[in-house]
């Protein structure tokens, strides 16, 4: 029952602010999405080099498995996101522009 009490506060507050101010808090939600993805991709370079350098596997006994592509699917999965929120932000503001100047 609670999460429905949540979304219809969120669909209220949403309501009650203006188109400007819900396009500033996706322009902040995207830019922290950002920092955060480029965190990600940053943090595990040198980790993901390292484990292509040494073939890196983790396991016990019989069963092990290599590590380095996982490390390698992570980073490039975060600079993809990191390019699809950047280009979520440019959007934004575009779309604010061309409302103000009515060029729809």
């Amino acid at each position: 029952m609670m999460p429905i009490v949540v979304n219809i506060a969120c669909y209220f507050f949403f309501c009650i602010i203006s188109y400007y101010s819900y396009s500033h808090i996706n322009s902040l939600s995207y830019i922290i999405g950002a920092l955060l993805f480029t965190g990600i991709a940053i943090g595990g370079w040198t980790d993901m080099i390292k484990g292509w350098e040494i073939r890196e596997y983790q396991g016990i006994g019989a069963i092990e498995f290599p590590v380095y592509p996982i490390r390698t699917v992570i980073i490039f999965s975060s600079i993809i996101i990191v390019f699809i929120y950047l280009t979520l932000i440019f959007k934004t503001f575009v779309n604010d522009k061309k409302k103000s100047l009515n060029l729809y």
